[in-house]
């Protein structure tokens, strides 16, 4: 995961030395400059989603830096608000005491404990992505020090951001061991890990590496008599067992809908390790399923669909034998038996287009 942290632009309320905290702020004209300067910097194409405080400020700075583009995922969030100065909110800096604050002030140590909340949410909900997050001042350092392990009171050593200063941080993903493995086709998605299953003895020996790495839940999309002993794996290390058949046409779709509602729960969840004999065409239908009739909403991109890709290209054929064959099929069915909310068939028209074109990594 590549994050690119930056602090919101100036505003009148630093040009006039005041604690901020959570007061909305007003972009000044150079403020407004700044924002400007960095989207021509930045390329917003290389970035899965922003990721910012709600505050004013951001919100403004943000809103530069996107020029009303409207297709990349923003998320809100008070998680990434600067720190709280209570009724001291609004002072001349140069009149506070800052050996005896109010008792209603957020500590570093409370900031330093929320910047840990939020890698923590980025560590769940964005594993293997590109972010940009845009933020305050003190808040950044603070995650900076929580990403980075560095200690509470050795915080000062973490440089300052200046306003609309971006900091590239790289976090190495909590799935790096069991990606390191060998496994087949084995890569991160939406939080987990996809991969071929870990029943044959050659692969008995990544179990462990499997538990150490946080595997919550094994999702086994095998639809013949061979699920026991995955199953008995799972136990034996602690790992909650799903069995969600999944095919392009032999699989009936009212068991398919019957599972639906668990599968959206467990993928959204993270930690997750969904599977398939080979770790590609299923894995590629039942994230396919995931993201026209879930993940789609939440703002998510379509999933990377590797066993349909060859040298770069969508083998079409094989895509609208097996996914679009699947899809139409459960939508057919979904229509007419509302299990979950289904999406219009406009949008449902759209989102199948959109996951046929998304073939690039």
């Amino acid at each position: 995961m590549k994050l690119c942290l930056v602090r919101h632009g100036e505003t009148e309320e630093n040009l006039s030395r005041i604690l901020q905290g959570h007061l909305p702020g007003t972009l000044s004209e150079r403020g407004r400059e700044q924002a400007v300067e960095l989207r021509n910097q930045l390329c917003l194409d290389d970035f899965d989603a922003i990721l910012s405080s709600d505050l004013t400020r951001v919100t403004d700075t943000v809103d530069i830096l996107l020029d009303g583009r409207m297709d990349i995922p923003w998320l809100r969030n008070p998680l990434f608000r600067e720190i709280d100065w209570g009724s001291m909110t609004g002072m001349k800096i140069a009149d506070v005491n800052f050996k005896r604050l109010a008792a209603d002030v957020e500590t570093r140590e409370m900031l330093y404990e929320r910047a840990v909340q939020a890698r923590e949410f980025l560590l769940e909900q964005f594993v293997g992505k590109q972010l940009l997050i845009v933020s305050h001042g003190l808040f950044l350092r603070s995650l900076i020090a929580a990403f980075e392990d560095v200690p509470l009171d050795a915080l000062h050593t973490i440089p300052h951001l200046q306003n609309c200063e971006c900091r590239w941080i790289e976090v190495k993903s909590v799935f790096q061991e069991l990606l390191n493995t060998g496994i087949a086709n084995i890569d991160t998605v939406y939080g987990g890990v996809r991969g071929t299953t870990l029943s044959s003895h050659h692969n008995l020996r990544h179990w462990h590496t499997v538990a150490e790495c946080g595997i919550r839940t094994v999702i086994d999309l095998r639809d013949g008599d061979y699920t026991d002993r995955l199953c008995q794996l799972c136990d034996a290390n602690g790992i909650h067992y799903f069995s969600f058949p999944m095919d392009s046409h032999s699989v009936p779709n009212e068991r398919i809908a019957d599972g639906l509602q668990t599968f959206f729960e467990l993928v959204d969840a993270g930690y997750f390790y969904i599977a398939c004999a080979m770790g590609l065409h299923r894995t590629d239908l039942a994230l396919s399923i995931y993201w026209v009739f879930h993940g789609a909403e939440k703002g998510m991109k379509p999933p990377f669909l590797k066993g349909h890709v060859v040298n770069g290209e969508m083998v079409l054929e094989r895509f609208n034998n097996k996914v679009v064959r699947r899809l139409n099929s459960l939508y057919a069915y979904l229509t007419e038996h509302l299990v979950i909310p289904i999406p219009d068939a406009e949008t449902f028209k759209h989102r199948k287009r959109e996951l046929r074109e998304y073939y690039v990594k």
